[in-house]
């Protein structure tokens, strides 16, 4: 199940100023990710506007979000409409006539957080001390995460025991490590997935069960 997940949107001039307005950050030219606003234990967590000037592109306004999705209380296919739900109280309903569709918005950052029934703990235990994965840690700042520190184009992994009779393990997909694992062009965005794409159990399975494999672990995700 998806535990945290980064949402990238293009946006207007104009919806960007009056959702900077709407949240009270500054709206004005040349902001960049120090531009943002927190809401703790919120489905929306984390919202940051900012804006850059490229030679290339010209002027673009973004939207960056991280969510919490099990805050959502929504399987994957009801997803879309909560998540618009959610936008929808927090800016106004008549920003979301210029809001990005479903489709436009992209995934620059997800974490698969999944529990398994295993045979013998101790076993996996001792797989698990060889692999030198660290144990999984599911309250990250992210926040904090820079272009510096991201570890882009490398899944991060890591595996826990749960308790006497499971296990959990969590995997951190920044967008470049997402598009080497999918590889269909017309699902791609500059800097991650369509979100249409990664909000998906089949993508799951395909991502969690080539991690398992790469770290030898006989455990597989179901598509259940």
């Amino acid at each position: 199940m998806i535990k945290n997940m980064g949402l990238l949107h293009y946006l207007s001039n104009d919806t960007y100023k009056e959702i900077c307005d709407k949240i009270n950050v500054d709206g004005r030219e040349h902001k960049t990710k120090e531009n943002c606003v927190s809401y703790p234990n919120k489905p929306i967590f984390h919202i940051n506007p900012f804006n850059i000037v490229y030679k290339q592109f010209g002027h673009i306004w973004f939207l960056h979000i991280y969510i919490d999705f099990p805050k959502f209380k929504c399987n994957y296919i009801d997803f879309k409409h909560k998540l618009f739900e959610q936008y929808e109280g927090l800016f106004g309903k008549n920003i979301m006539n210029d809001f990005p569709v479903f489709d436009q918005i992209i995934c620059d950052y997800v974490e698969f957080h999944n529990i398994f029934k295993v045979d013998d703990v101790e076993e996996i235990e001792e797989k698990i001390k060889i692999l030198g994965c660290p144990p999984v840690e599911l309250n990250l700042d992210l926040s904090s995460l820079t272009h510096a520190n991201k570890p882009h184009g490398k899944i991060e992994f890591s595996i826990s025991k749960k308790d006497n009779r499971n296990i959990e393990t969590l995997a951190r997909c920044f967008g470049t490590a997402l598009k080497k694992r999918i590889k269909d062009k017309s699902l791609h965005g500059p800097v991650g997935i369509k979100v249409s794409k990664i909000v998906d159990r089949q993508t799951e399975t395909e991502i969690i069960n080539w991690v398992l494999k790469r770290h030898n672990l006989e455990i597989q995700l179901s598509e259940e």
